[in-house]
């Protein structure tokens, strides 16, 4: 994995050619009697430059792992919190009014086809406030269909298990989804049914259909959460880990069964269509004690380009000194990370009196037929030293900015997830105030000259 971290393999890179130098230096100055031993140097410059390394390729892991989970969690748990609406919903319509009244009509053989058409018109009304639905489907018990809101649906009776499931539930609605004759053009529907009783709820009258629009909700969540040049693909599964919503369909096709992650590991490495990706899965967490149909959010990404973002982008809009202020804090950081550059700088002041020794030895050894060399010899190991500390300096700093771009990205992503469930559930509550001032009964009431408290 860590071959496709290409800011990791450039330091590396420059690492292993220090480390070279290194070796060649200390072989030369056993040779030359420099009197400067550059074991300790080379050991001690070569643990920090692996620690550093390590610590890299974990953060670069953890950046790209945290943008796949919180696109997977959030995948999942806003249609969940979307889709509780709608077990609302189905609820709260079938107890209308004007269905009840054409349904009780229907029954005695009075209703008109005016009154279906004036349902219809209501219906009409419903999905204009409550724009999540692409057809409202009212059956009398038998399943035999009475008024839909979408008069271009090739159906007239159905024998879905549905309609003795609605009939007979003891649950606040019932909802499915697959294939289902009430929608023949459809390969999969998302429907939530309810029964219809009489006022007193000892007969039931009929049955409401709601067909939710699920890839219309589908799309404007990936468009939300999945950027044009984001190679991320944002996908719901199934129970069974079947696609049933994909962002980018060329990558990963709708009916694919994906491999995901247990709900004991964070991140896994899977193959698809002879591709490597890194992957995430996510469970609902629920909203309100439901839990859905048992979907998942899955957010992978190619793996040559799961370390390819520019963390300049994010951070060059802090502020520098604030900056600077985050990247000492503790709380961000380990003490052990914290420490490396000074760990670093003394290593280097050790070695710079290694070749201040090795500088007084041969003044003492004027007369020596290598003294010329070994000072050209002891100021490679002093420069080498310099650019092996400058390396692990920015390393570092690409360390300490990799773990402030994944606050600044997570806390970006919360704050637009914040603002986005307060719109959506203001915008639902704008809607049940318009659709409630259509109430029938408020109309009937309102409109009388006289008023009684009962």
């Amino acid at each position: 994995m860590d071959k496709h971290m290409s800011g990791l393999n450039r330091y590396r890179e420059s690492i292993y050619q220090l480390q070279s130098v290194w070796d060649n230096l200390s072989l030369l100055a056993q040779l030359s009697g420099t009197g400067t031993d550059m074991t300790e140097t080379r050991t001690a410059f070569g643990q920090l430059t692996n620690d550093v390394l390590s610590n890299l390729s974990k953060e670069t892991l953890n950046k790209t792992v945290t943008g796949l989970t919180a696109k997977a969690q959030v995948i999942v748990d806003i249609v969940i919190r979307n889709l509780f609406e709608r077990t609302a919903d189905i609820g709260f319509l079938a107890t209308d009014d004007d269905i009840r009244l054409f349904l009780a009509n229907e029954l005695k053989g009075e209703a008109s086809d005016k009154d279906a058409n004036d349902l219809r018109a209501r219906f009409r009304e419903y999905v204009k406030k409550y724009s999540v639905y692409s057809n409202i489907i009212l059956l009398d018990p038998q399943g035999r269909v009475l008024v839909q809101l979408d008069e271009h649906n090739p159906v007239e009776h159905s024998t879905d298990e549905l309609i003795d499931e609605a009939f007979s539930t003891s649950q606040a609605y019932v909802e499915i989804y697959r294939k289902t004759d009430l929608l023949p053009n459809q390969d999969k529907s998302l429907v939530y049914a309810y029964k219809v009783t009489s006022p007193d709820n000892k007969n039931v009258l009929g049955i409401l259909c709601l067909c939710f629009r699920f890839e219309n909700e589908m799309e404007g969540v990936f468009k939300d959460l999945i950027a044009e040049n984001d190679w991320a693909v944002g996908i719901m599964l199934d129970k069974d880990a079947k696609v049933i919503a994909t962002s980018d369909q060329y990558q990963v096709p709708l009916g694919a069964k994906l491999e995901i992650t247990g709900d004991d590991e964070d991140w896994k490495m899977t193959r698809f269509a002879g591709r490597e990706y890194l992957t995430v899965t996510k469970r609902t967490k629920g909203y309100q004690g439901y839990m859905g149909p048992g979907w998942m959010g899955h957010a992978m990404i190619p793996l040559e380009y799961a370390f390819g973002d520019c963390i300049e982008e994010l951070i060059n809009g802090i502020n520098p000194g604030m900056l600077a202020k985050v990247m000492r804090s503790p709380l961000l950081f380990s003490q052990s990370l914290l420490t490396i550059p000074k760990k670093a700088a003394m290593i280097q002041s050790k070695l710079n009196q290694s070749v201040w020794n090795g500088n007084i030895w041969q003044s003492r050894n004027a007369g020596s037929q290598q003294n010329s060399f070994s000072k050209v010899l002891l100021w490679e190991i002093s420069n080498t030293g310099f650019k092996t500390q400058n390396v692990i300096e920015e390393t570092v700093s690409d360390l300490y900015q990799t773990v402030v771009s994944i606050m600044l990205e997570s806390s970006r992503f919360f704050a637009f997830l914040a603002v986005d469930i307060m719109d959506r559930n203001l915008y639902e509550r704008a809607n049940d105030c318009r659709w409630w001032a259509l109430t029938s009964s408020f109309r009937k009431i309102l409109s009388k000259p006289e008023r009684t408290a009962a």
